[in-house]
């Protein structure tokens, strides 16, 4: 938690309104709009530095390949073609993190350590705590979840730090977070017809390429929370 050295460039425009945005979310009392101005603005600074960047495309093309091959040939084959049968065998932490590892294998970016945290998490939520059940995961149900974990830490680790300094009660803070999921929830966009595509081949560069629009397009779809008046910006 807090703001990471040079996770953010400190003389980007972007990044100055995005954080002037952050600042008076603690003057307006935390409402919801000026949450979701913040996050709007966020948005538009983070695509605009660090999406292009970011591994967190490959990391959802990697888990949508693991789908579609479900699809194709069937649990145990899929298994079987990846390597993976010593998994069967794995339980608990172990086999948790064997699974981030095996999802986020050749990531060394700076923001890596969200994507893994985010993917964790998504599992979490979609009581993914077994192998087997990836056969059961829908590939825009994985998309909505891991995009808004990723964008939520992302926004977390960013400004926590700065959101802390301005409380009074501590406490407080994760009811702000909570805020921040719920607005990005009710925001985000992916794209409906991602269920009727998965027998793209997510490791080419067709995959590629559909993956990346659509994580590109669900920071898009936050941008507009952003846009304000030149009055509201001083």
């Amino acid at each position: 938690m807090g703001t990471s050295k040079g996770y953010i460039p400190p003389t980007d425009p972007k990044w100055k309104n995005t954080k002037r945005a952050v600042g008076d979310m603690n003057k307006k009392g935390y409402s919801p709009d000026s949450i979701g101005k913040a996050i709007g603005r966020f948005a538009d600074a983070y695509k605009g530095t660090h999406l292009k960047s970011s591994n967190v495309s490959q990391v959802a093309g990697n888990v949508l390949g693991f789908i579609s091959d479900i699809r194709a040939y069937g649990f145990e084959e899929t298994v079987r073609r990846n390597g993976l049968i010593e998994f069967k065998d794995y339980k608990g932490i172990k086999l948790y993190n064997a699974i981030l590892d095996y999802f986020t294998k050749g990531s060394n970016k700076i923001d890596d350590q969200i994507i893994r945290e985010s993917l964790g998490n998504t599992f979490d939520k979609l009581d993914l705590d077994e192998f087997e059940k990836l056969d059961q995961l829908d590939g825009k149900e994985f998309l909505f979840t891991f995009l808004t974990e990723f964008i939520v830490r992302s926004f977390e680790e960013c400004f926590a730090e700065k959101i802390l300094q301005k409380l009074s009660n501590l406490e407080r803070y994760d009811t702000i977070i909570q805020e921040v999921e719920k607005i990005v929830e009710g925001k985000i966009i992916v794209d409906d017809s991602v269920n009727n595509v998965m027998s793209i081949d997510f490791s080419s560069e067709e995959g590629s390429n559909y993956v990346g629009k659509v994580v590109d397009d669900a920071f898009e779809s936050l941008k507009v929370m952003g846009v304000v008046t030149d009055e509201s910006m001083d």
